[in-house]
């Protein structure tokens, strides 16, 4: 989190440093890269290349097993931990959910103690 609020900070600087009217030229070689890079052909083969992922992997890891093991193991790893905070976060909001309906309860028992009409 606060390496995206650094980089908001800095990307936020640069830009109140930019001239008025920064830009690249139509016919630069920024303009020419990027039409080659969303040029048809180019989006169809990595369109083609994603797939599903099974192909690629099917292949990468005839070559590479161990390397291919370390990163089921490594994702598996992942999922457990995003599982327990997201328990933990769950149990979390639960137990602050029962804080905050016992001090109503509790307030509300002392308005009626005290004789105010609102509790």
């Amino acid at each position: 989190m606060i390496f995206m609020l650094r980089a908001a900070f800095w990307i936020a600087v640069v830009a109140a440093f930019a001239p008025a009217g920064f830009s690249a030229p139509e016919n630069g070689a920024f303009a020419r890269e990027a039409h080659a890079i969303l040029s048809v052909p180019a989006r169809e083969a990595a369109l083609a290349a994603s797939g599903t992922g099974q192909e690629l992997e099917a292949g990468f890891c005839a070559d590479h097993r161990d390397l291919c093991a370390v990163g089921r193991s490594l994702a598996g790893y992942a999922s457990f931990v995003t599982d327990a905070a997201a328990a933990r976060a769950r149990t979390s909001i639960e137990e602050r959910t029962d804080m905050r309906s016992e001090a109503q309860r509790a307030e509300e028992i002392f308005a009626r103690a005290a004789g105010e009409p609102n509790g």
